[in-house]
């Protein structure tokens, strides 16, 4: 709501380098009490951010491609929930959780 008039592109940037910090300061959070607060912190851009992702799908295709380009969106959500947070919790049991963070950070960051 209150990025309506700013150009998506720019907001979805913002929201993805929000998410990528967030998730940085997770990694690096000193007490569980911060942990706590940066994963909440990082889950915040994340309704905005797919929402506005499929706007932007729908509006780069044809009309009649226009549900196929947010179904891909969704399919990508649904891909990375799928792989990515078993994989999350894999790490973070087999390597501690500090490093599980930093990879989803890095990976976002990236990607």
């Amino acid at each position: 709501m209150f990025a309506a008039r700013l150009p998506r592109r720019g907001v979805l940037l913002g929201l993805r380098g929000f998410f990528v910090l967030a998730n940085f300061a997770t990694a690096i959070a000193p007490t569980y009490a911060t942990l706590f607060a940066a994963g909440i912190v990082a889950g915040l851009p994340h309704g905005a951010f797919f929402g506005l992702t499929a706007l932007v799908a729908a509006s780069i295709v044809p009309v009649t491609h226009r549900a196929r380009a947010v179904g891909y969106v969704i399919l990508r959500l649904t891909m990375s929930t799928l792989f990515g947070l078993p994989l999350a919790a894999w790490m973070g049991q087999a390597l501690r959780w500090r490093p599980a963070f930093l990879f989803g950070a890095v990976l976002n960051a990236v990607f």
